[in-house]
């Protein structure tokens, strides 16, 4: 009895687990992905396990596919432009997926200019997906996109809540116009994309020649980056939260000379000085008497307060009294869910960065809410909506870290002072740092960003859309000057408030009709026909007022300011609009095939009555030699694509008004006037024009674990828009119009590697690197060179700034250093003109280059541009089971840089901070450098103004580094934690570099700052 009941029980427990036991078995699943519609086969359709992050395949060039899995999981298909499709395996059978078009998806890619499904595309379109964006920590998107993609410079600000500088394809216009538009859920904005949650981007897609921005006319010349921020998915409702700390340092510090060093620099300059005026005098009595005396008042250089911290060996550090220890943190939590009626994505960000100079703060609160909902088999509506909110602490004075960076090691550090002293004498142009942290500056803003639509669809093959944009933001300026700010001091306003008030309001209405149908199985048209009217208005009101008898309010009541007569009011108002009509027609034979003609018409209230309109066409076509027959041997290749696009765009971005001269009103002798702005209209202004040409090939080695993409584009730019000056005697300074024309080159190219690809640990790497090259090739009349003016005198050629022909925009022009004058070269210096300079043993002698004898203007030349050679990045990401390690390095080589910074600091005289290099300086004991002795009067030729300082900015930096474990759903079983991901990060870890500034990408006026932190995932 006993027995047969072991029997039984054995028998139960076997079956108990027998289902078990066949689910854990693992088997190869092999199968085919098709087009349900068209039966024909779907290459490259991406197949994850659900249960086994990172282990997955994707479909051959038949659609075929093989994996090995356990029974009872999951697999999931998906492909760009079909609904995604998840199928459990419950045995060995074959598996044959028919993937439906998601017609919708197609629709919303094309609206956004990104042309048809990724397959289909024929322009030069770059993507960044949200995975590749996760692997980076940041509040600002444009930190996780730096060194991502070909062809795209981003420069970002250091400095808490400013926005960083994009370029794509380099320069391709003079003066205006420069930068990329962003389009968010298809709302166009020209800026405010670093304002952005990165946790709620779904996608970035970069469009970077004439065929792919042609959809977005003239507000596309520049490039496009396309935003598409996240949905709802299918299923039950998911939950997450993402934080992560962070604590700043400054990546480097300056080597600056010690008190000692100083006191010895500031004697060896005035001695030097000295000697000059007087070469028979007896220099060491005249540094005993009057140099290095230590009474303060027989002494000429040194203050009592100086000449106590020398001699008591003191080292004062200004800048230590201003800086702080950096901080960063974000929370955002998000909420999603759909079913195949609609979906929902609910988002909340808050992100806050301490800035490293004292009070500066800025703190970001966003929201999100996308909507969408099939009302009808043939109705759909959707609305995407972000609300942003900030508030910034901005650095008080602009200038104040560079001052306290300056001040001099021997003077001690109080808010006594109301200007910095140099020596004996007070530098009225440099107020005192610690009185400026007493100005109260606050920066407000709200910003809603909305898109709501409305999609009708009658016929399966045709599609209406109507979208209505809204991008709305207000910002709030005040600061205060109070009583105890140099500020307030030197302007007698005994307390100043000013307060400033703007608003931006900018709508689109889009409107589209397509038509997608496949004939015969292998011709597929696509037809797309639109129109767009966009308004964008701009109004500010200004307030300032002084004479306050307390600082207790700061800027909040202006009405105690008792000084009536000096308040100051301004206000404008000014907008613009623009309307288009598109077509795009799409043609693609048997998936090899494409071939893309887009058109646009667009007019501007920025041109005058004759010149509003342009049309601006493209065409592109390419060609999958993949999917020849005489290809179909080569298993190596699986994919190999040639694009080539052709296409014109426009440009308009000038300030409004631009063809109208303006009248301001003003009042003088109490009686009303009308001045005019400076500016003479131009009545026949008119679009600037851009001719594109790109070549493109894609190729995919070794079952797609080996891509590259390299493109070549050849911009042509003709009617420049600028401004130049007009004759004094027509009464105006300047005019806007359509000047010369250019020409930028480049090659840009991208590989990505899956280099191991096993079940338990993967290494993927990507690289990119990209060049342009941009020459001036005509002015207007004959001229050769625009030269950009300032200076004291309003009349000096600048360095930066000038345009001359056949050099690239971005130069720098100075004069060639030639050498550091020693007492046997006097005889060759002695025969030169130097006009109204001295040159004596020690000092600097620029390069006669045209060897007249004469140095002038004429012997300055173009030392390098400021764009770089070449630049890119390299990302890998290398994953152990739930153990991932990702690095960023971007790179920029050939570039050159003015570094104000570093010429400062080797321009001291040892009344403020000096260089360490100073201690190289030449002396007549020290001939053997390149460093200028010591001086402390004028009338010799400066580091500033020969190409010596002139910094090589290249450099090599590894971005940011993420180490992070995942605990997947096994640890959690059926409660109600999904995953759970910790990681550490570092952002700006290792820059190696040349540059003797602080950074060579962000510059000196706010240095960069490293990162280090920690942070959290959490799934629901």
């Amino acid at each position: 009895m006993i027995k047969k009941l072991h029997i039984i029980i054995t028998l139960f427990i076997f079956l108990i687990l027998l289902p078990a036991a066949i689910n854990g078995q693992e088997m190869i699943v092999s199968g085919k992905a098709t087009d349900a519609a068209t039966k024909m086969a779907l290459p490259g359709v991406s197949i994850s396990v659900k249960e086994e992050p990172g282990k997955g395949t994707i479909t051959d060039l038949n659609g075929e596919f093989e994996l090995s899995v356990l029974s009872g999981q999951n697999l999931v298909f998906s492909y760009v432009g079909y609904k995604t499709m998840e199928v459990m395996v419950k045995g060995t059978d074959r598996l044959n997926i028919e993937l439906e078009e998601n017609i919708q998806d197609i629709a919303e890619v094309v609206i956004v200019g990104t042309s048809m499904k990724k397959s289909d595309l024929t322009g030069a379109v770059a993507t960044v997906s949200a995975e590749s964006l996760d692997e980076i920590p940041t509040g600002n998107v444009n930190q996780a996109l730096q060194g991502k993609i070909p062809g795209v410079y981003i420069q970002n600000n250091p400095r808490p809540g400013s926005k960083a500088s994009i370029k794509i394809r380099g320069n391709n216009s003079l003066q205006y116009g420069t930068n990329p538009i962003f389009v968010v859920d298809g709302l166009v904005i020209d800026g405010g994309f670093d304002n952005l949650n990165p946790d709620d981007i779904a996608s970035i897609e970069v469009l970077k020649d004439a065929s792919a921005t042609a959809i977005y006319g003239s507000r596309g010349a520049n490039g496009v980056v396309v935003i598409t921020t996240r949905k709802g998915t299918r299923g039950g409702g998911q939950i997450f939260y993402d934080s992560w700390f962070g604590v700043q340092e400054f990546t480097r510090e300056m080597p600056l000379l010690g008190g000692s060093d100083t006191y010895d620099l500031r004697v060896d300059a005035y001695a030097n000085a000295y000697m000059d005026r007087n070469p028979t005098a007896d220099r060491e009595r005249y540094i005993e008497r009057s140099l290095t005396n230590e009474n303060p008042v027989k002494n000429l250089i040194f203050s009592k307060e100086e000449l106590d911290a020398y001699m008591n060996g003191e080292t004062y550090s200004w800048l230590d009294t201003i800086v702080q220890k950096g901080f960063q943190q974000n929370h955002a939590v998000g909420f999603s869910g759909g079913n195949d009626d609609g979906n929902y994505y609910i988002s909340f960000n808050y992100n806050q960065q301490v800035g490293q100079l004292v009070q500066s703060k800025y703190d970001r609160y966003s929201g999100k809410v996308n909507l969408e909902q099939q009302v009808k088999p043939w109705f759909k509506a959707g609305t995407f909506n972000t609300f942003i909110i900030t508030d910034e602490k901005p650095v008080v004075n602009e200038n104040m870290f560079i001052t306290a960076l300056r001040a001099s090691p021997l003077l001690p550090v109080s808010g006594e002072y109301w200007y910095m002293r140099e020596g004996k004498i007070d530098n009225q142009s440099s107020s005192n740092p610690l009185r400026d942290l007493t100005i109260d500056r606050d920066i407000h803003s709200n910003r809603l960003m909305s898109s709501s639509y409305l999609q009708i669809k009658p016929l399966r093959e045709l599609s209406f859309r109507s979208t209505f944009s809204v991008d709305l933001a207000q910002g709030e300026n005040y600061s205060y000057y109070p009583t105890t700010s140099t500020q307030s001091y030197k302007s007698t306003y005994d307390g100043q408030s000013i307060q400033v008030k703007s608003k931006t309001m900018n709508w689109q209405w889009d409107n589209s009709l397509t038509y997608d149908r496949t004939f015969d199985q292998v011709h597929r048209v696509s037809l797309l026909l639109g129109t767009n009217i966009s308004y964008y208005g701009y109004n500010y009101n200004q307030q300032n007022a002084n004479g306050y008898n307390n600082d207790l309010f700061s800027y909040m009541y202006s009405h105690g300011a008792s000084d009536k007569e000096n308040f100051y009011l301004a206000s404008n108002f000014t907008s613009y609009s623009i309307m288009s009509a598109l077509a795009r027609f799409n043609y693609s034979y048997d998936t090899r095939y494409y071939i893309t003609f887009t058109g646009r018409y667009d007019g501007s209230s920025r041109f005058g009555p004759s010149n509003k309109w342009g049309f601006f066409p493209s065409v592109a076509g390419s060609w999958n030699i993949h999917r020849e027959q005489f290809m179909d041997n080569v298993e190596f290749i699986s994919r190999l694509k040639l694009r080539l696009g052709y296409g014109i765009a426009g440009n308009q971005n000038i300030p409004n008004y631009g063809y109208l001269t303006l009248y301001n009103p003003s009042i003088s002798l109490e009686s009303n006037i009308l001045t005019n702005s400076g500016r003479y209209g131009n009545p026949f202004l008119r679009w600037e024009r851009q001719e594109q040409l790109n070549v493109g090939i894609d190729i995919s080695l070794a079952e797609n674990r080996i891509n590259m993409t390299l493109d070549l584009f050849n911009i042509i730019n003709e009617d420049l828009l600028m401004q130049r000056s007009t004759a004094p005697s027509s009464g105006y300074l300047s005019m806007l119009d359509n000047i010369g024309a250019m020409r930028n080159r480049g090659v840009e190219f991208m590989v990505d590697a899956a280099i191991i690809s096993a079940r338990d640990f993967s290494w993927d790497l990507t690289f990119n690197i990209a060049a342009d090259r941009n020459r001036v090739k005509r002015l207007y009349g004959d001229l050769e060179e625009i030269y950009n003016l300032g200076g004291y005198s309003n009349n000096e050629i600048q360095r930066e700034g000038n345009i001359f022909l056949g050099e690239s925009v971005n130069t720098i022009y100075v004069y060639e250093f030639d050498r550091i004058v020693q007492e046997s070269d006097m005889e060759y210096v002695n025969t030169l003109e130097l006009g109204s300079r001295v040159v004596k043993p020690g000092d600097i002698l620029p390069a006669d280059r045209d060897e007249n004898g004469i140095i002038n203007d004429l012997d300055r030349y173009v030392v390098g541009k400021t764009d770089p050679d070449f630049y890119g990045g390299l990302s890998t990401s290398l994953v152990y089971r739930n153990l991932k390690f990702s690095a960023n390095i971007n790179y920029s080589v050939g570039g050159r840089r003015i570094s104000y910074l570093y010429e400062t600091l080797m321009g001291s005289i040892g009344t403020s901070a000096a260089h360490a290099d100073l201690i190289n300086r030449w002396t007549p004991e020290n001939t053997d450098t390149n460093i200028p002795r010591a001086f402390s009067e004028g009338g010799r030729f400066g580091l500033g103004e020969v190409d010596w300082t002139i910094q090589d900015a290249s450099f090599l930096r590894l971005s940011a580094a993420t180490l992070s474990y995942t605990f997947g759903n096994q640890w959690f079983g059926a409660g109600f934690m999904k995953n759970l991901t910790v990681y550490v990060v570092g952002n700006n870890l290792i820059t190696l570099t040349k540059y003797k500034g602080y950074d060579p990408e962000n510059g000196d006026w706010y240095p960069t700052s490293r990162m280090v932190g920690a942070g959290l995932k959490i799934g629901i």
